[in-house]
């Protein structure tokens, strides 16, 4: 389940092609695991190009950064009221950072405003799995990872 949200949200899955995407979206996706407040999709490619591009071009850049959210259509601001668009992970900073033996790797911080325990896991998966898309196409490590969340709960 974790490994289908992280490629579903990266846009490596077929829905339209592949009979094995489509069997794994009918046996793994449902509103209660994210619905449209857990869809990351929209821009996501542009994002992580955004990403790595700033890396090559300035590695110790930190401006390497992917939002999560879309502005609102027409609107320069993201609007409280849409809950699909109050999405919990909000951001993921990206940073150059040398390891204990000084070697460069790429970590990131993430944050959030909001968490359930229960949908936890599938978000730490996606950004690990984030983590290790754009550290192949920078060929670096992955470093460390930081996590901040305002409020963490049991249930949606």
């Amino acid at each position: 389940m974790l490994e289908f949200y992280s490629k579903y949200n990266l846009l490596l899955l077929d829905l339209e092609h592949s009979d094995r995407d489509k069997a794994l979206h009918a046996k793994f996706y449902n509103a209660a695991r994210g619905g449209g407040q857990g869809d990351y999709r929209e821009g996501i490619q542009a994002k992580i190009a955004n990403v790595v591009s700033c890396l090559r071009s300035f590695p110790n850049s930190k401006r390497a950064v992917l939002p999560v959210p879309h502005a609102v259509r027409g609107s320069s601001t993201a609007d409280h009221t849409d809950t699909d668009e109050a999405k919990c992970l909000r951001e993921l900073h990206f940073h150059v950072d040398a390891d204990k033996n000084g070697t460069p790797t790429l970590c990131c911080t993430g944050f959030m405003r909001a968490q359930a325990a229960s949908i936890y896991p599938k978000n730490i998966h996606f950004i690990g799995s984030v983590m290790h898309h754009i550290a192949k196409q920078v060929q670096l490590p992955v470093g460390h990872y930081t996590h901040i969340v305002t409020t963490l709960v049991n249930e949606r």
